[in-house]
């Protein structure tokens, strides 16, 4: 009704239109009555209605203002016209009052719909919302937790630095005492060049001095000469017939010695037995001993440095009273000779090291004598004198000391050690003594397997004789390929030669205990299980990756580990 005086521009069949408006009420509506309105006001509650001719009521010229039409941009061709568009065409102009309500009901559903889409994607996002929160809150934890580790390794740091700058200070009072013994050296040198100095000026030097140049020129006559001497000496004081007696005996004991052929221990034995027996002052048997050993080392491609039985280790099996002679023999005015005994197991032994480099430093006059069934890993070793190949301690020492970290099942195995011992370890790291002779021999070994030493290499320890201890073979298999493919090479060190396996270079069986921590120092690291070789390679400080099954890595590995 607002809109009737719009009615001259509706563009439609008026009484049409009128007739499905108004087909509820009885009022006769037509198109004359509608020209006649000439104004509809609404005032409060009433309607009031204006007639007047239809030439009065009749609207003048359009004029459009702006350039856009969005709904309808037919609208702009009427501009300064009084024209009517046809708006029959529009669904809107056409349809009936019911067809409106439902198609704004239509909309509205519609609407509804968009808005519960809206809603359903606002609340997804909102849990989305949530658990990126819950999860940015769990990261805070764990970073809460990392900052909380590394305050405790900045703590472990700290011990450390301390720990290194106590051992600082030993280095320093060690090169300080071994300044000292350098200034002795200086003197006793200065003493013997001033007593070569008067030999050399002496009255007896200068008159012998055509003999010594008679000797240069004619050596063979200058030897015989001297041979005589000797002979002619020998005679005078009655030690010819010993001598020859030595001989004899010294031939049988190397024939005895010489490997080879089977029952060589027993013959080795009985060797010792008459070598023992020999009718000669200590002295001639020392000196008998050490060049029967120089003899069967160069046959054996080995030289065996300061009197130490090491090379006889690998090549004979020792009875319990056989001895390994480190640092020579037991002098006269030792204070103390003590013993410690650490039955079997290498690892249990090399994690014996530290405490006897602490024992050493508490006694370090007195004569420490080692008994294990595995002696080899402790030759070299300066803070022992004595080594003992024996399963049980022995009498007669002032102090015994057993190595037993079963009394302390909680503690590390080196604390267990040092409480027996009655010290305190600091440096829990496992060492080894290898000499150069082992690592040429180690290095030939590879070499001799086809190892390029310009390539990194990585040994493994596949078993460890302890079922529960071991990994899995595949998952070694898995990791040496890998490693393969990266160009590292792939060895396998251990005693026995079983399980098969089809990877890597096999040394398993052919090294000793030495051997294989010399082959370790040539890796770039080693994979192992809770065995001797992770001990070893701790010992020679190859970088080692162990994997542990039912014991506790806390206590069988150095802090840093």
């Amino acid at each position: 009704l607002s809109d009737v005086i719009n009615q001259q521009h509706w563009g439609i069949d008026k009484e049409t239109s009128l007739k499905n408006l108004f087909s509820e009420f009885p009022w006769p509506f037509n198109a004359e009555m509608l020209e006649q309105i000439h104004s509809v006001t609404f005032i409060n509650s009433l309607c009031m209605i204006s007639k007047q001719s239809p030439e009065d009521n009749r609207l003048g010229q359009r004029i459009i203002v702006g350039q856009v039409a969005q709904i309808n941009s037919d609208v702009l061709n009427i501009d300064r016209k009084s024209s009517v568009s046809d708006q029959r065409s529009n669904t809107y102009s056409s349809m009936s009052p019911l067809q409106k309500m439902e198609q704004k009901y239509e909309h509205l559903e519609s609407t509804l719909s968009d808005r519960n889409s809206q809603i359903a994607s606002l609340e997804s996002s909102l849990a989305d919302r949530n658990s990126q929160i819950a999860s940015l809150e769990s990261s805070l934890a764990d970073r809460n937790s990392q900052i909380a580790s590394l305050e405790s390794s900045l703590a472990d740091r700290d011990s450390q630095i301390a720990s290194l700058e106590s051992s600082l200070a030993d280095r320093n009072s060690q090169i300080a005492s071994l300044e000292s013994s350098l200034a002795d050296r200086d003197s006793q040198i200065a003493s013997l060049e001033k007593d070569f100095q008067s030999i050399i000026s002496s009255r007896s030097w200068k008159l012998t001095s055509p003999l010594r140049r008679m000797a240069s020129k004619h050596p063979i006559f200058a030897k015989q000469s001297f041979r005589l001497l000797k002979l002619f000496w020998w005679t005078l004081t009655l030690k010819l017939p010993i001598l020859k007696q030595m001989k004899t005996y010294a031939r049988r004991i190397l024939q005895l010695l010489l490997p080879g052929e089977p029952g060589r221990s027993d013959r080795y034995a009985l060797a010792r037995k008459i070598y023992i027996r020999l009718p000669f002052p200590l002295k001639m048997k020392k000196y008998f001993r050490d060049s029967g050993k120089r003899l069967l080392a160069r046959w054996d491609g080995r030289y065996l440095e300061n009197n130490s039985y090491q090379g006889l280790a690998r090549q004979y099996t020792m009875s319990r009273e056989e001895t390994y002679h480190l640092n020579g023999a037991l002098s006269s005015n030792t204070k103390k000779r003590i013993q410690i005994f650490r039955r079997n197991g290498l690892g249990d032994v090399i994690l014996a090291t530290p405490v006897l480099r602490c024992l050493r430093k508490k006694f370090p006059t007195d004569h420490i004598t080692f008994v294990t069934l595995s002696p080899e890993i402790l030759f070299n070793n300066p803070n022992i004198d004595h080594i003992i190949h024996g399963e049980k301690p022995l009498d007669g020492y002032d102090l015994t000391i057993e190595l037993d970290y079963e009394y302390f099942p909680d503690d590390h195995i080196v604390d267990a050690y040092a409480r027996c011992a009655g010290v305190v370890v600091e440096d829990k790291n496992p060492e080894i003594y290898l000499d150069y002779n082992e690592l040429v021999v180690a290095v030939d070994n590879l070499v001799s397997n086809g190892i390029d030493l310009n390539k990194p290499i990585c040994a493994f320890q596949i078993t460890s004789g302890w079922p529960v201890r071991d990994w899995p073979l595949p998952s070694f298999q898995k990791v040496a390929e890998t490693l393969t493919s990266l160009g590292t090479q792939v060895i396998v060190l251990g005693e026995k030669a079983t399980p098969p396996i089809n990877f890597g270079f096999d040394f398993r069986g052919k090294t000793s205990i030495r051997e294989a921590a010399a082959i370790l120092m040539k890796c770039r690291a080693a994979l192992t299980i809770d065995s001797s070789l992770m001990h070893v390679s701790l010992a020679v400080h190859t970088p080692v990756v162990s994997l542990f099954g039912c014991t506790n890595p806390e206590k069988r590995l150095p802090e840093y580990a």
